[in-house]
């Protein structure tokens, strides 16, 4: 099964998404005839004040813009004056999260926030009026998170089934399932992405669908890195003004320019690593096998997220000339082992402690992108395959070894 893809997306999760989405979205303070008013009424809540923010691509750290008392009947009032289309989100004294986000497409904007009555920091269902864009913003979350809760559901039928020691074609129909809700979710954000008529909508859709699609256990496609500079060129031309659309391009290119270049068709740099019994262990012991160098942490959570489908993937092709090094940047010894004991790591693991600071890091160049990261090499010591995660990697190891 693929990795746990977790309880089914509530509110709270949704709009914590949003927080991430809009750190690609400009903002700066205007004159008044760029003065957007967002009023509304809290239901269930108890919530003293509102704050809303406005999120800066440069910094990428939220700037409150403005704040309203909650009145007795649980209505607010709040202005920007920002000069672009923004996302603007709104915090209460009460929690972490927004409670909601809204596109400044109009001069007034009207919302109705139902907070949940077991935890009424967190917002159950929200309504929005007088923004078209902030209307289709909310449409958009809940079709996804709408394929997010179908995805989930046909992943936990299929473990449960796969629990039960039911039939493959039981669980494989599921899984099929599965993917099909995943492609379908795809669809429709690229169609609604082609069809966003706002600049700061359009930067909003893309950055969503992409944190989704970068969660291996969902297995959706997610957009390669030139199908999103296409979209944002194309947003950029139709709104050549836009400060944020031109500011994602210039860092969206930076980023590009500063990737470390692939490793695959080059040796892999050899290394030497003490098990945790203090034994030394090189790469290059493995020579003449096919070897998955599985960099990753006890503390890291997407790496023990991602565990299970390197699991399957040693079970499925550990007889076929296949191994595992797992490479761990961890500096306690004990939540080490630990980890490797409780996600079932049964190959070979090694580590120096020293977190970021071990020499691999510099070898493989993982530094700026981060665990989980891992590279397939080949018998004769020569990359293959380098960031295998979810189906790709099983993908990869089919089609070598099978």
């Amino acid at each position: 099964m693929p990795a746990k893809v977790g309880s089914p997306i509530h509110m709270k999760q949704i709009l914590f998404a949003i927080v991430i989405a809009c750190t690609f979205v400009a903002c700066k303070n205007g004159d008044t005839k760029n003065k957007v008013t967002v009023e509304g009424v809290i239901k269930n809540g108890s919530a003293k004040k509102v704050f809303l923010e406005e999120v800066p691509v440069g910094s990428m750290q939220p700037i409150v813009v403005d704040s309203s008392e909650v009145d007795k009947d649980g209505k607010f009032s709040l202005n920007s004056f920002a000069e672009e289309a923004v996302i603007l989100n709104l915090h209460t004294d009460k929690g972490t999260y927004p409670i909601a986000s809204v596109i400044n497409d109009a001069a007034s904007i009207k919302l109705t926030l139902n907070m949940s009555k077991e935890q009424n920091e967190y917002v159950e269902t929200y309504e929005v009026t007088g923004s078209n864009a902030s209307q289709k913003m909310k449409e958009f979350i809940t079709k996804a998170t709408d394929g997010l809760k179908a995805i989930y559901l046909h992943h936990t039928a299929a473990d449960s089934l796969t629990k039960t020691g039911a039939k493959d074609s039981a669980i494989n129909a599921h899984h099929e399932a599965k993917i099909a809700s995943g492609a379908d979710l795809r669809t429709y954000a690229v169609q609604q992405i082609e069809k966003a008529d706002n600049p700061a909508l359009s930067l909003f859709l893309v950055s969503y669908f992409q944190s989704i699609a970068s969660n291996p256990a969902y297995e959706i496609t997610p957009l390669d890195n030139d199908a999103v500079m296409d979209i944002i060129k194309k947003t950029a031309s139709r709104y050549p003004e836009h400060k944020g659309v031109a500011s994602f391009i210039k860092s969206f290119e930076q980023s590009e320019k500063n990737k470390p270049a692939s490793m695959v068709g080059q040796p892999a740099p050899d290394f030497t690593l003490p098990d945790e019994n203090g034994k030394n262990v090189k790469l290059s012991d493995y020579k003449g096998k096919y070897v998955l160098v599985d960099f990753w942490a006890s503390w890291c959570m997407p790496c023990r997220q991602e565990n299970p489908n390197v699991v399957l993937a040693y079970n499925n092709f550990k007889n076929k000339n296949f191994t595992i090094l797992g490479v761990s940047l961890d500096e306690d010894k004990a939540l080490w082992q630990k980890a490797i004991k409780d996600d079932k790591l049964t190959w070979q693991h090694i580590s120096d402690l020293q977190r970021w600071q071990t020499p691999v890091v510099e070898m493989y160049k993982f530094g700026e992108i981060g665990i989980p990261y891992n590279v397939l090499v080949n018998p004769e010591g020569v990359v293959v395959a380098e960031s295998l995660r979810g189906k790709a990697l099983e993908a990869k190891l089919a089609e070598l070894l099978n």
